[in-house]
């Protein structure tokens, strides 16, 4: 015992003998950290005021107001300029007709690269990536595609009739407290979202997501949800209620041109708010239930040339259901058409790019000046790449 108390009270000293060290270590610690956030963060990173709207609706802008962001003036000394980064950079010298924009600073996003060839169709932008490959649709990542969806229609927030919006045809389908409602014991019936509504975008897209919570009371029978991009690629998801024999309504996924059914698909319980999700976006039609994927697939338009005819048709059959918080939304439209007021050698050209070189675009291709017009910017004009909105404070975020 004697012994143990001894060890004890010799162990004291040298606690208190670490007690500095401990200190010096922190305050060593403490330095450190605040060389490097005078370094990498006051001196390395910049801010700058979004002056336009060729940005939207990543950035907002103005000539009176806009987003405030920062910079990340490192991010092109460390590492290399990466696909779809929103890039501040110095206006290219030597643009013949652009010599007023010499000292100015642009905001774009990065969409080609050095050596690469792209053109730009219907709306996406395709790449050439050597002789003897065809033509590939370049596809947005998840998280950069949900900044740049653009709500066309969502339920919830309109304080209009339904009816302005969904043509419900029949006396089966009726619209109650801000939903639409379906009951038709053995009857097949669809309601369409209006055309108008779709078309009053700049251009009319075919790449469209729709969400809505279905509900069903009772019945045996299903709903259908279907988008259309054109006049040959149609995709549908087609749930039935919980014990519906297949011959009254047999759940299937159909992909453009094909047919696939799947016995796994999920039911819908009566008494049960189900979410359904359909997206069509870059050549990828992906299918989700309550959140969950329940199939996706890549596929190639064999006529990517061919006009945008937007169609989502909502169908149920056999069963009383309610309908709830319809969202759809549209995705960016980048054009080969020049914005008015800017020069280009001719739209949709083939862009050879140089090594060394990047094909800048604006997220609002209609009114954006870009590389279109003045061509591609050199890595050396880059000064880095936007990281975050840090004013106004509702738009706080980081940039995607």
């Amino acid at each position: 015992m004697s012994e143990e108390k001894r060890e004890t009270t010799a162990d004291k000293p040298a606690r208190r003998r670490s007690i500095p060290r401990v200190l010096f270590r922190l305050a060593v610690y403490a330095a450190v950290i605040f060389a490097l956030v005078r370094v990498f963060i006051f001196h390395d990173v910049e801010a700058f005021r979004v002056s336009s709207s060729s940005m939207e609706p990543t950035l907002v802008g103005g000539e009176d107001y806009g987003d405030n962001i920062l910079v990340n003036r490192l991010s092109y000394t460390l590492g290399d300029p990466e696909r779809w980064d929103v890039a501040v950079f110095q206006f290219p010298p030597g643009r013949k007709g652009y010599e007023q924009e010499k000292e100015k600073i642009y905001v774009k996003r990065i969409a080609g690269m050095p050596g690469e060839t792209l053109y730009i169709q219907s709306g996406d932008i395709y790449v050439e990536r050597g002789p003897d490959e065809k033509p590939a649709i370049l596809k947005k990542p998840d998280s950069l595609q949900k900044r740049l969806w653009l709500t066309v229609y969502e339920m919830a927030r309109l304080t209009g009739p339904v009816a302005d919006y969904w043509d419900t045809g029949t006396r089966f389908w009726s619209e109650k407290d801000g939903g639409l409602e379906f009951d038709g014991s053995d009857v097949k019936s669809e309601t369409r979202f209006l055309h108008t509504v779709l078309d009053k975008a700049a251009h009319t897209v075919g790449d469209l997501y729709i969400g809505l919570d279905v509900r069903v009371e009772e019945g045996t029978g299903g709903i259908s949800v279907s988008l259309q991009e054109d006049e040959y690629t149609t995709f549908e998801l087609r749930l039935a209620s919980e014990e519906t024999p297949a011959r009254i309504w047999t759940p299937v996924v159909q992909l453009s041109g094909t047919t696939s059914i799947f016995n796994d698909l999920p039911r819908l319980e009566p008494g049960t708010t189900h979410r359904i999700e359909i997206s069509n976006v870059d050549d990828t039609v992906t299918f989700k239930f309550d959140d969950k994927v329940i199939h996706t697939s890549d596929y190639t338009e064999d006529r990517p040339d061919l006009p945008a005819e937007p169609e989502i048709i909502i169908s149920a059959r056999g069963i009383r259901t309610r309908i709830e918080n319809i969202t759809i939304k549209r995705d960016i439209y980048y054009t080969g058409d020049p914005p008015d007021g800017c020069h280009a050698n001719g739209p949709h050209n083939t862009v050879h790019i140089p090594e060394g070189s990047y094909f800048m675009l604006g997220d609002n291709s209609a009114f954006s000046a870009d590389s279109r017009m003045w061509g591609c910017v050199s890595r050396e004009n880059l000064i880095g790449r936007a990281f975050l909105i840090f004013h106004p404070f509702g738009r706080i975020s980081l940039i995607r």
